[in-house]
């Protein structure tokens, strides 16, 4: 189970994402439809760790371009 501490660091890194991203709408909508994909699609450990480093990629393409479309 995660600190408070960790959760914390992560929800700061949650905001800055958000934040970064030119297109509000665009952004939240990416980010439920790569939950819905995960939520679809993951059923072992190995999906989760491979959705997890794409989207922490893409996340990181995103605050340094701003653009919520960011392959």
């Amino acid at each position: 189970m995660w600190s408070w501490q960790h959760r914390t660091v992560r929800l700061r890194i949650s905001f800055k994402r958000r934040a970064a991203a030119l297109d509000q709408v665009a952004f939240a909508d990416r980010i439920r439809k790569q939950w819905n994909y995960r939520e679809k699609t993951c059923k072992d450990k190995a999906c989760l760790t491979a959705w997890y480093a794409y989207g922490s990629d893409v996340m990181t393409k995103i605050v340094q371009s701003g653009d919520a479309t960011a392959k």
